[in-house]
């Protein structure tokens, strides 16, 4: 990833607010393995800045150039009042910078994953209630296609050709880099096919978080104060949201009450097992990529799952 230092933070804020950044602090925040993020303190004026990677090679192909679809779905959530930060200017003409970036309003929080262990029950249960609802009503929109902002020129018109692309993309990285022997990838395919009804029966695409894991929640008490990291909100199958195929255990009973007490039918059981798989390969691709480690523990999940699926009847 790119350094950014103090003299091009202010050519950008400069931009983007029209004013110069003179008497402030600036404070690197985490913000996961792919960008840069600070916050940003101008006198009473704290923002979020958040700058896009320049360096591909360590991220798979679903991951790149999503700074456009980040501000657009910032812009969509402040639009339907969910809590997110606020959308305050993008740039992606790289004159300031060679690199797009946004401007975002700092919502005061801490992170659900850092705090849940400290929560009580109750809370961490009126905590997943209401990422339920707020999944729920960021899919109440619905396009006529499925849509992967990584790929905006293509369009699927059903839930198995969507998701056997995102397979072969992340597969296809994953070949690059010697993560999996042969076998691996050969009973991933076979597992697709052999699930096609399941991934066939998508009543609709819808938009959905398909990130939205603990560690993308920001709480305040009990209380959710926002969403973040939108860069992987597709438009595809509801249950492709993360929270409905934790890597570890089943979905929130919570959760799903939130999510207009939703019940899970055979179908959509086997398509949580199949966007669980999903993830940890593309847990493993990214670990391989940035030289992560802790991998082994991925390897035995996926062994696990794929197992469990090879095992299964679809019906």
């Amino acid at each position: 990833m790119q350094k950014l230092n103090v003299k091009d933070i202010q050519k950008m804020y400069e931009k983007a607010f029209h004013k110069k950044l003179i008497l402030f602090d600036i404070k690197k925040l985490d913000g996961g393995f792919t960008n840069e993020v600070y916050l940003i303190n101008n006198g009473n004026h704290k923002v979020v800045l958040k700058a896009d990677t320049q360096d591909l090679s360590k991220l798979t192909t679903v991951d790149r150039n999503l700074m456009w679809w980040e501000a657009k779905m910032l812009e969509f959530l402040n639009s339907q009042n969910i809590p997110s930060p606020e959308f305050l200017y993008f740039d992606d003409s790289c004159e300031v910078v060679s690199f797009p970036y946004i401007f975002m309003d700092y919502v005061p929080g801490v992170n659900y994953f850092s705090f849940k262990k400290q929560m009580s029950k109750r809370d961490v249960e009126s905590i997943d209630y209401q990422l339920g609802e707020l999944a729920y009503q960021i899919s109440s929109f619905k396009p006529n296609y499925y849509f992967l902002p990584s790929a905006p020129d293509l369009k699927f018109s059903n839930n198995y050709d969507f998701v056997s692309h995102l397979f072969e993309s992340i597969l296809n990285d994953a070949s690059k880099f010697n993560c999996f022997d042969s076998k691996i990838y050969s009973d991933v395919r076979a597992i697709l096919e052999r699930y096609k009804k399941s991934l066939i029966n998508v009543s609709a695409p819808r938009l959905s978080h398909t990130d939205m894991w603990d560690g993308n929640i920001l709480v305040s008490g009990n209380e959710v104060a926002s969403l973040i990291d939108l860069s992987d909100m597709y438009i595809c199958d509801e249950i492709m949201t993360f929270c409905f195929h934790p890597i570890k255990g089943d979905p929130s009973a919570s959760f799903l009450k939130g999510y207009n007490h939703k019940e899970l039918n055979t179908y959509e059981q086997n398509r949580i097992d199949i966007y669980r798989m999903y993830v940890i390969i593309k847990m493993i691709v990214k670990g391989v990529l940035m030289d992560l480690g802790d991998l082994e523990w991925k390897y035995d999940s996926l062994n696990s799952q794929i197992s469990r699926l090879s095992r299964k009847k679809e019906d």
